[in-house]
């Protein structure tokens, strides 16, 4: 139906925001429509690198614009105690749950608190471990407040041919927060990669053992808001309508 719609349009524009290519439980005609649809709109904005490779030679006009932060919802609180190592979002597939188990038990010491929904019943196996906290899901106004008493935040995504394409908007939650990041090598999240405020490792890491300086964290926060990516939306807008 939406296809339909914008069939209608004079000027066509796609905004894609996951790799629909690589998932292997949508239909064949799922894929075919979007394909189609990305070759005959005026402009495609996609949020990550895989879809792009996907429908490079279908559409000269195809550029990469990622997911951005609202800074009024995530913003860093000072004078709060920060003592958990945290995770928000639901537990769901991408999540690589045999490294973050690992991590979990090889920090005994750490308090881990996990904030979201339980999509996969693997997740129940991190829930139980004795140094996790587990706080269902919570309006997004109230993750702040949440974010504020977290020292760490992880991404602990496995990279496959499904999630090689997603690009989580956690990440600049986090660093909007003053929180510094502790990821895998999930390839949208690795291109930020700053010893300063993001570590991107597979290893068990001993979490004592990390220090960040967060050194260009607010800078690097202020070139992902909304507000910079609606100023790309438009400058691409004006460059297709020339």
């Amino acid at each position: 139906a939406l296809y339909k719609i914008d069939k209608k349009s004079k000027f066509r524009i796609i905004d894609l925001a996951e790799r629909r290519a690589g998932n292997p439980y949508l239909p064949q005609s799922i894929k075919d429509l979007e394909r189609k649809a990305v070759s005959e709109a005026d402009l495609v904005i996609i949020d990550n690198h895989a879809a792009i490779d996907d429908y490079r030679e279908l559409n000269a006009n195809i550029y990469y614009i990622p997911q951005g932060v609202n800074s009024d919802t995530f913003y860093e609180v000072d004078g709060k105690d920060r003592k958990y190592v945290g995770y928000i979002g639901n537990l769901h597939f991408a999540i690589d749950y045999p490294y973050l188990i690992n991590l979990i038990k090889a920090n005994p010491s750490e308090e881990f608190l996990i904030i979201g929904g339980i999509l996969e019943d693997e997740a129940n196996t991190v829930l139980e471990l004795s140094n996790v906290k587990h706080v269902q899901q919570i309006p997004k106004s109230e993750l702040n407040d949440y974010l504020a008493q977290m020292k760490l935040g992880l991404i602990p995504y496995v990279k496959n041919e499904r999630t090689i394409g997603v690009y989580p908007t956690k990440l600049f939650e986090y660093l909007s927060a003053g929180v510094p990041v502790l990821a895998t090598d999930l390839p949208e999240v690795s291109q930020y990669e700053d010893d300063n405020f993001l570590k991107i490792s597979n290893d068990i890491e001993n979490l004592s053992d990390l220090t960040f300086t967060r050194k260009g964290i607010h800078e690097a926060v202020e070139s992902n808001t909304w507000d910079a990516r609606w100023t790309e939306y438009l400058n691409k807008i004006e460059i297709c309508l020339k």
